[in-house]
């Protein structure tokens, strides 16, 4: 994983911390990731004895890694859903108010 990559892990996982802690959303969340490179995933977060696990389900890398800055789509258990925005360096990111209805 490239220095890039990992910080926008640590970060995503805060992220879903923040939303389950503080804006009462419920697992297991869907998520889409898009770069703009054209680099994509689609993955499920579910709850595990230590903290959260990430399955993957599909996903398209090129060759460079995900291009930042990165758009994320995230739906919860109840259909609550948000849009934000990971730009570099990676620890700049806001949660934005839920869409949907929230």
């Amino acid at each position: 994983m490239k220095e890039d990559e990992s910080g926008i892990s640590i970060k995503m996982t805060e992220i879903l911390e923040q939303l389950i802690m503080k804006r009462g959303f419920e697992l297991p969340f869907f998520a889409a990731v898009v770069g703009t490179n054209g680099s994509c995933m689609f993955f499920k977060y579910s709850r595990a004895q230590a903290g959260l696990k990430v399955k993957f389900i599909t996903e398209h890398i090129e060759d460079q890694g995900i291009g930042l800055p990165i758009n994320m789509m995230l739906v919860d258990a109840q259909g609550k859903a948000l849009n934000f925005f990971i730009q570099k360096p990676p620890d700049k990111y806001e949660i934005p108010n839920c869409v949907g209805h929230a």
